[in-house]
C-alpha cells in the first residue's frame, strides 16, 4: 500500500524549520476549537522558539488546550512557558550545536569549562560561595536583558521575570545595573 501512496512523494520539513508558520497555525487552531482566546505576540515568540519535537500535532495540542483551559481572554508569555515546561524534549534532543542551542546545554557548557579551568584545584571548603557566584553571572545579565526588552519598565520587568518589583529594584542596586528609559 506504501509504494501505491508513495506515487509522488511531498517533503514537508519539520515544524522547527518552518516557525514563521506558527503564528497561522496557532490562529487556526484557536479558531477551529471554537474559541476567541488571542495570543500576546511575546506568547508567540516563544512557540517560535521551541524546538516542537512533537512537530504540528503536539503544537496542535498545546494551543487547543490552551484555548480551552485558560481562565484569561489573552494567553501571554508566561501561560506559554508554564505549559512548555511540561512537554520540553530531553536534553538529548539538542544534539547539535547550532544557533538554536539549548541554553540548558549552553549554560552546562559555560559553567564545566569555567569551573574546571578555574575552580578545580582549589579545596572545597574554599567553594562556599560558588553559588552566589553562579547565580550572579546569570542573573545579572537576564535582568539586563529583560529591562532593554522592557524599555526600562521594572514593573514590567518584574512581572516578566516572575518577581516582586521591590525585590526587582533590590536587585538592580545591589548589581549595579543601569536602567535605560
Amino acid at each position: 500500500m506504501f509504494h501505491r501512496l508513495n506515487v509522488v512523494p511531498i517533503d514537508i520539513p519539520p515544524l522547527r524549520e518552518r516557525k514563521q508558520d506558527i503564528p497561522a497555525l496557532v490562529q487556526h487552531f484557536v479558531l477551529s476549537s471554537g474559541s476567541l482566546k488571542v495570543f500576546e505576540p511575546d506568547a508567540i515568540l516563544a512557540l517560535q522558539d521551541f524546538p516542537w519535537p512533537g512537530n504540528i500535532r503536539e503544537l496542535e495540542s498545546l494551543v487547543r488546550r490552551l484555548a480551552v483551559l485558560h481562565t484569561q481572554d489573552v494567553i501571554n508569555y508566561r501561560a506559554i512557558q508554564s505549559e512548555l515546561v511540561k512537554i520540553a524534549p530531553p536534553l538529548e534532543f539538542y544534539n547539535d550545536p547550532s544557533p538554536t542551542e539549548n541554553l540548558f546545554q549552553i549554560m552546562r557548557k559555560v559553567v564545566t569549562e569555567h569551573f574546571d579551568a578555574h575552580y578545580m584545584h582549589r579545596p572545597l571548603e574554599s567553594l562556599e560561595e560558588l553559588h552566589d557566584y553562579a547565580v550572579y553571572a546569570v542573573e545579572k545579565p537576564l535582568i539586563e536583558w529583560v529591562l532593554r526588552r522592557t524599555g526600562g519598565n521594572q514593573i514590567k520587568a518584574a512581572e516578566v521575570l516572575g518577581i516582586n518589583r521591590n525585590t526587582l529594584r533590590t536587585k538592580i542596586r545591589q548589581m549595579g545595573i543601569e536602567v535605560k528609559k
